[in-house]
């Protein structure tokens, strides 16, 4: 009798919700030929760190350090490097503008302690556990460490011994061009006592900020992107610290909360972004002074941190963090007591950032997002541009199938057959989509969540294999169509743990759990590297004429302990490019990390928003910059908690392609299956919001399809200007207002191209 009470308090509230949502879809009287009547933004939101601010703040930056007591030891024409032996702190005076880039001054600053100051001064730093695994903190200038210097044409080579710990290394200075890269040996790593290296920093509080004495800000690669202003001192109690290409669940989840309170249920948390560029950012004073650093060696145990003012120090600092060990809990018996403790082994890393330095109207996140764009492309991460083309693609993703919890044994609901899925094409294609990018998901045995991973039989009740390649064929003839196949990790029903699952450093399965004793599956569980490699290339075999959508896949990397079967979380990536690029099938990817990319040309799920942290003042579209032009890259779905006037409003600021999901039945359908959460996909009850937003945003993205961004501002609050590489302007206005620019007007809560 529990589980029908329990099933009757989730069904009541389920359906009259689906209810509502679909009322006000069908009866919402939204015109088709414009979106967004002039209902613009708030003031209070626009405001909020959801958007970019304009630059109103003009006043000329000067650096917060000098060059004296520094004695020039190299230049190029375009930077110089200064350096001071006592401190082994640089100095980077970039000859365009005269600015000089530094770390702190001299003089031990006022709110720094000893530690502190030789942490931030010098050129490469350290974090060490000592022979009690206390973790401890050293640098160059302490007095205990030894260093020599060697001066070469284009650069300086240091030996660094932190002698009382037995500690030594080799970093590398080299000047090149408008760039300054630096880097540790990673043959030179030496230990000879009793501690053991944790971390490792490069130039850790270069470009650093006390307070809001200067005009400017910190970028950090937060979704899209997202900046932290330089502001007073506030008792911040977290820091932006996070892992480049997301946490690695073999060793990091053991030692993260899952939730906001450890009392607190964290079943609707909404996930975090990852980082999937291995950038950061400094400007002092927008459109004058600003570097970008890019981790290039050791990226994949690596980690961006941020620290606003008043977090441990006043000053604002970024920097990259190299982990050298980690922490983790070590089992000491078959009931899973353990300790806390390092690593025994050191990670094979290669630590490097390379720091690229920009004057003038590129020293802003769009400077900095273009450069670095060049930069891929140059080194061939980036491939192909897109077709000049004026047709927009729009992509609805279509759920076939999904279990069904039944009262005695589960079940299989249908929710959108082959022919369902055809006609929701063709009447698409009717109301001017002409262009249509088809997902097909659920569509194996047993549903999208009950069906076993690596199987391809199909869902009967859904059809056959003809009616399928009929399906894609008739999508393919003016767009595409994928197969959503998932390999990373599935629930009880489709992993065998034992076989299939991940093994994180404590020897437990890896698994992602959701508190809600209410769900059908609250366990997810990771799958091997190795396994999603095979999974991929057995269902390939099977059906090798699909393009295939790999949800998740480069997404998440991580290390798998399996006894006498290791990978760690370096072999994890090399893995993943081989088999993508071995993947014999045109292959689609959800914001994978920046390595998959030049296996790709499509990209779904491209995230429009960043975590919102109370530290960070804007939400910028670093990320969409660097890609414009080059992927066909998807929007997350509208319906799914984006669908509002603002938020059509950034595909067309973003550069990005809208993206719906639907099914052929009723919403009902949804209760007692997995995809509960969903609420309301039936496409009929979508069906007109889907036309119109493709009408609002086709005009304006036709125009700049197959271009790239050259430059993004915000000209006043609520008003964004994208310019492109073919002479495009877009204006996007979120005010509930109209606007003035560049000699046009721009609608309230509209859009203007010229």
């Amino acid at each position: 009798m529990s589980r029908i009470f329990k099933r009757i308090g989730i069904l009541i509230p389920t359906i009259l919700l689906a209810f509502c949502v679909c009322a006000y879809s069908a009866g919402s009287g939204v015109p088709h030929t414009r979106l967004y009547a002039p209902a613009g933004g708030t003031d209070v939101e626009l405001s909020s760190v959801r958007y970019a601010r304009p630059e109103t703040d003009t006043a000329p930056a000067v650096s917060p350090v000098t060059l004296d007591g520094y004695e020039m030891m190299l230049e190029n024409g375009v930077l110089s490097l200064w350096f001071h032996r006592q401190t082994a702190s640089l100095r980077i005076a970039d000859g365009r503008s005269g600015y000089v880039w530094g770390c702190v001054d001299t003089v031990q600053p006022k709110g720094l302690n000893k530690s502190w100051y030789s942490f931030a001064s010098s050129l490469l730093s350290i974090e060490y556990y000592d022979e009690k695994d206390t973790e401890k903190r050293a640098g160059m200038m302490d007095k205990d460490t030894e260093c020599s210097y060697e001066w070469h044409s284009d650069g300086l080579t240091a030996q660094v011994a932190f002698s009382d710990l037995g500690i030594s290394m080799t970093v590398r200075v080299r000047l090149e061009g408008n760039r300054v890269r630096v880097s540790v040996d990673p043959d030179s790593f030496q230990e000879n006592g009793n501690a053991k290296i944790k971390s490792v920093y490069m130039l850790p509080f270069l470009g650093a900020v006390r307070e809001n004495a200067l005009p400017g800000y910190m970028f950090i690669p937060d979704g899209p992107g997202a900046l932290i202003r330089y502001a007073p001192s506030v008792n911040y109690t977290s820091t932006y610290n996070k892992r480049i290409y997301g946490l690695d669940m073999g060793i990091d989840a053991l030692s993260v909360p899952s939730g906001l309170q450890a009392s607190r249920g964290d079943d609707y948390l909404v996930e975090e972004p990852r980082i999937t560029l291995p950038v950061f950012g400094v400007v002092h004073g927008a459109y004058q002074n600003a570097f970008y650093g890019e981790v290039t060696g050791g990226t994949e145990y690596a980690s961006i941190q941020a620290y606003a003012a008043g977090m441990i120090t006043d000053f604002n600092w970024v920097t990259a963090r190299f982990d050298m060990r980690q922490g983790y809990v070590k089992p000491i018996n078959r009931a899973g007591t353990g300790i806390y403790m390092p690593q025994e082994e050191r990670n094979t890393v290669s630590p490097e950032v390379c720091y690229t330095f920009l004057t003038g109207e590129d020293a802003d996140y769009s400077g900095m997002a273009v450069s670095y764009r060049e930069d891929l492309l140059q080194r061939g991460v980036l491939g192909a541009r897109q077709t000049k083309d004026t047709e927009v693609p729009l992509c609805l993703s279509v759920v076939g199938s999904e279990v069904r919890d039944g009262f005695w044994w589960d079940t299989t609901q249908t929710l959108t057959t082959f022919k369902q899925a055809a006609g929701m094409a063709e009447d698409l294609a009717a109301e001017g989509v002409r262009r249509l990018t088809m997902v097909y998901q659920g569509w194996q045995s047993g549903g999208l969540s009950r069906y076993k991973l690596g199987k391809t039989s199909i869902q009967g009740t859904l059809g056959n294999l003809r009616e399928l390649r009929a399906l894609r064929d008739m999508t393919e003839k003016t767009g595409s169509f994928y197969l959503q196949e998932n390999i990373v990790a599935g629930n009880d029903p489709q992993v065998s743990r034992r076989g299939q699952a991940a093994v994180n450093r404590s020897k437990a399965y890896v698994h992602f759990t959701r508190n809600d004793p209410t769900l059908m599956y609250k366990d997810r569980w990771l799958v091997k590297p190795a396994v999603s490699s095979h999974l991929l290339r057995q269902t390939v075999r099977a059906l090798p004429d699909f393009s295939r959508l790999l949800p998740e896949y480069g997404e998440f990397l991580y290390s798998d302990y399996t006894r006498n079967g290791e990978t760690t979380r370096s072999g994890a990536l090399r893995l993943q490019i081989d088999t993508i690029s071995g993947a014999q099938t045109p292959v689609a990817l959800t914001n994978p990390n920046m390595y998959l990319w030049p296996y790709t040309g499509v990209i779904f799920q491209v995230p429009i928003t960043s975590g919102q942290y109370l530290y960070t003042t804007d939400t910028v579209p670093f990320l969409p910059i660097v890609i414009s032009g080059f992927f066909e890259a998807y929007a997350p779905y509208i319906n799914q908690g984006l669908y509002a006037q603002n938020a059509i409003l950034r595909l067309v600021e973003y550069g990005l392609y809208p993206s719906f999901i639907a099914m052929g039945a009723d919403n009902q359908a949804l209760a007692d299956t997995p995809l509960i959460d969903l609420f309301s996909i039936h496409y009929a009850d979508w069906r007109d919001r889907i036309i119109s937003a493709y009408n609002t945003v086709s005009d304006p993205l036709g125009r700049i399809r197959g271009q790239s961004i050259i430059n993004h501002r915000i000209l006043e609050e609520g008003l964004a200007r994208i310019q492109y590489s073919d002479g495009v302007t877009i204006y996007v206005n979120y005010n509930a207002r109209e606007c003035h620019a560049d000699g046009l007007i721009i609608p309230a809560g509209g859009v203007a191209v010229k």
